[in-house]
């Protein structure tokens, strides 16, 4: 497989301007309340503009707060640099979640030509407390 000669910024550099991924999603939804999953799965659309974007590589941060992920920092996960043009069911692998735990995470892509996009919207997820549940559940039925 061909490796880009570069991708997603590296811990401690900034991205070169572009088209960022659009949304990150965990378990298939956008800011769920309420996941079951210890291990939940993140998935990501490609936004572009004009030609198709073809991603080669990712690195997604997930970190405890807000502060932390607008620090470019994942202190709960830093995949580093993943070279793969996969981007749906990618698993957490970070520190164990708690129950009722927010986090907060983006995600970047390195391009065909290994250019790294900006980062994505930051993205809100909570780990299954039952109300949280309770409330996703309702808010999915509507």
């Amino acid at each position: 497989m061909n490796r880009p000669s570069s991708g997603p910024p590296e811990p401690g550099t900034q991205a070169a301007p572009g088209s960022p991924p659009a949304v990150l999603r965990c378990e298939y939804r956008s800011n769920p309340l309420g996941s079951d999953s210890p291990r939940p799965r993140l998935n990501w659309a490609l936004a572009s503009e004009g030609r198709a974007k073809i991603q080669r590589a990712f690195r997604v941060l997930v970190a405890s707060s807000a502060r932390v992920l607008d620090m470019d920092r994942g202190d709960l996960w830093d995949s580093g640099k993943v070279c793969t043009a996969h981007w749906l069911g990618i698993a957490y692998v970070g520190s164990a979640l708690r129950s009722g735990q927010r986090r907060f995470g983006k995600v970047c892509i390195g391009d065909a030509r290994g250019r790294p996009s900006v980062w994505s919207p930051m993205a809100a997820c909570g780990n299954g407390s039952p109300v949280a549940k309770l409330v996703a559940r309702r808010a999915d039925q509507r």
